[in-house]
């Protein structure tokens, strides 16, 4: 029996590890303003986007004004990129001017609004928002129908880059899931690429730069042609070749969410002996799964100089291939940066991050530490408390992995033993008192270790 490897680094390999989809959506409660023909709240969470009413995967309020949508995501998401998938078998046009908005509140109206539709149809929106509920509020008397609904935590980059197939036909350009944010299933829309019947068929885009690729959301054909853009594979790397750039996850068939975790200036899709369809495409950028980050008290006294580790600590265990090597380089080079917390805390900033990264490229599972120290002073007349920024990876269901950690140089000074509010880069102060979106935290407070764990929404 192999021993348990215990890599304990920065957050996107958390996710990699884990395989946890990239749709923050993807099976969490949902409800709605009223609900008709059958059409639950649930079908647009359900990871079903077939357009087509009868395949049982859209939801269906009935008339009247103001019809709304809703989904709880059980903890505070930092949303930035939404997909809805209409229904296109009839009444497209019911989905008209409505409302995404994200927030802390259960009741849809009174979260902010983070993008507004005025349009028709579904599509793939850019968001910046916190928030624990998503919802679609529609601004019309009609009924509110939704054959799915998805939600990332990074931004979508594929729009308006230059994208290449390997042939055109039909009018099918390769731009055409990438042009603008509307999207429709359906070809006679102009939003579908069309390949020839081809040995191998490919689509690939040029993002102008290397960029970390948390992961891939495809929408494709739902008219006709349902042997077509099956069984393909989603590439990221730095070749205009897609043969030569690496695999993301599995060989989804039609719609999917693809989970990447690779760093690439090319994202490709590739597939054999078909036509290849493409209608919506988002490559979300960023971190994916947010891994669980917690304050943890190491030290107490007045006036108090402390000591404590940094870095990365791996311990030896089962095999570990070069693909996962080069993600945690990635991961901690590119998408991990601490910040400082008033004026006597320490950054471990990219340099470091950097010398990390290179360390774990030569020797995977070498130990990574070093030492700092914080400084607390008093008046002499309070005890000063230590509160340290650390983090754990989560596993498959979103628990806490204790084999997971990754040890930072901020902490915070405070004058009680009561944990910081706030995860570290949303702090407005220096005892981090307040956040600064306004947002109080969850934390869950483990006497038995002093610590709390909050989830880690900042952009990193």
């Amino acid at each position: 029996m192999c021993a348990r490897k215990s890599l304990l680094i920065a957050p996107l390999l958390l996710a990699l590890i884990s395989g946890r989809s990239i749709n923050v959506l993807y099976r969490t409660r949902a409800w709605q303003s009223s609900t008709a023909s059958g059409g639950d709240a649930g079908r647009a969470v359900d990871g079903n986007t077939s357009p087509i009413y009868s395949d049982g995967s859209c939801t269906h309020t009935n008339s009247g004004v103001g019809n709304w949508w809703i989904s709880d995501m059980y903890d505070v998401k930092h949303i930035q990129t939404v997909m809805i998938f209409n229904r296109e078998d009839a009444g497209p046009e019911r989905l008209t001017n409505y409302q995404i908005r994200v927030g802390n509140s259960s009741d849809p109206g009174s979260n902010p609004i983070c993008f507004t539709n005025q349009g028709t149809g579904g599509g793939i929106f850019s968001c910046d928002q916190w928030g624990r509920y998503l919802a679609i509020v529609l601004n019309s008397n009609n009924p509110l129908t939704l054959c799915e609904v998805k939600a990332f935590e990074g931004p979508n980059i594929a729009l308006n880059h230059q994208a290449v197939q390997s042939s055109t036909s039909s009018g099918g350009d390769a731009n055409r899931p990438i042009r603008n944010n509307f999207f429709s299933s359906y070809w006679g829309k102009n939003t579908c690429t069309h390949t020839n019947q081809e040995s191998q068929p490919y689509w690939y885009v040029d993002l102008g730069s290397e960029q970390l690729i948390a992961g891939v959301s495809i929408a494709s054909r739902w008219d006709c042609c349902g042997e077509r853009t099956t069984n393909y594979q989603v590439v990221v790397g730095n070749s205009a070749d897609v043969n030569l750039n690496t695999p993301c996850s599995g060989n989804p068939t039609r719609d999917a969410d693809v989970y990447c975790g690779l760093s690439g200036r090319f994202v490709g899709i590739k597939a054999s002996n078909q036509v290849l369809h493409l209608c919506g495409i988002a490559i979300i950028t960023g971190t994916v799964g947010a891994p669980t980050g917690y304050w943890e008290m190491v030290g107490s006294g007045e006036n108090i100089v402390h000591s404590f580790e940094r870095g990365v600590q791996m311990t030896d265990g089962t095999e570990t291939t070069t693909s996962d090597t080069h993600t945690v380089s990635i991961s901690i080079e590119q998408s991990f940066s601490f910040f400082k917390i008033g004026e006597s805390s320490v950054s471990m900033g990219y340099e470091y991050s950097r010398s990390v990264a290179s360390t774990v490229r030569k020797d995977i599972t070498k130990h990574v530490t070093t030492g700092c120290s914080s400084t607390c002073m008093t008046d002499g007349s309070r005890i000063v408390y230590v509160w340290q920024w650390m983090m754990k990876g989560t596993n498959d269901w979103g628990a806490v992995d204790e084999s997971w950690n990754l040890f930072t140089c901020n902490f915070v000074c405070r004058y009680e033993p009561t944990s910081p509010r706030c995860p570290l880069t949303k702090c407005a102060d220096k005892e981090c008192n307040t956040c600064t979106n306004g947002v109080t935290y969850r934390a869950q407070v483990s006497s038995k270790k002093q610590s709390s764990l909050i989830q880690l929404l900042a952009a990193h």
